[in-house]
């Protein structure tokens, strides 16, 4: 898949399997009742690598240390058409607006790749009151960033307005 979305010294990858227990840290961060097992077997069960149609994008640094995580699935949308989805995101760090545009970036190459007309990335939140907050940042870059709020996730047309006005 080719995907390399690059902002100053962050690359968003796509996430391999040797990079599952270091991005369990994301993950118990956000989700601090999953088990390092039941992420890698998600991990496992959420990839398509037949068509990388689904898998994960990291947000690394120069370091290879993981700042995000983002999960993306491909589906067929009545307004939007052919639309990447992006779930489960999860930015940490203090340089929250680079790591999401890095993110977005890596979305969109994908979304290239695999012919999609938009970009949605679903609500975020259920992680604990402290996660939500932090994410108010993330909510914030990604309306910066062009997407559009629509209730229960934000669309990014990668041509024209969303058709949902």
């Amino acid at each position: 898949m080719p995907v390399e979305g690059v902002t100053d010294n962050l690359h968003a990858r796509p996430l391999k399997s040797d990079q599952l227990d270091k991005a369990f840290a994301l993950i118990q961060i956000a989700f601090e009742d999953v088990s390092l097992e039941r992420w890698r077997r998600h991990v496992h069960e959420s990839v398509d690598t037949d068509t990388d149609n689904a898998g994960w994008i990291a947000v690394e640094d120069d370091k290879a240390y993981i700042h995000g995580l983002v999960a993306y699935h491909v589906q067929p949308d009545l307004m939007c058409g052919r639309t990447l989805i992006g779930d489960d995101i999860i930015i940490v760090g203090v340089a929250v607006s680079q790591v999401t545009s890095c993110a977005v970036e890596g979305l969109s190459q994908v979304a290239r790749h695999a012919g999609c007309d938009a970009v949605h990335i679903n609500r975020i939140g259920s992680g604990g009151e402290a996660f939500d907050r932090g994410h108010a940042g993330l909510l914030e870059s990604l309306l910066q960033y062009g997407f559009v709020d629509r209730g229960t996730h934000l669309c990014l047309r990668r041509f024209g307005a969303c058709p949902r006005s």
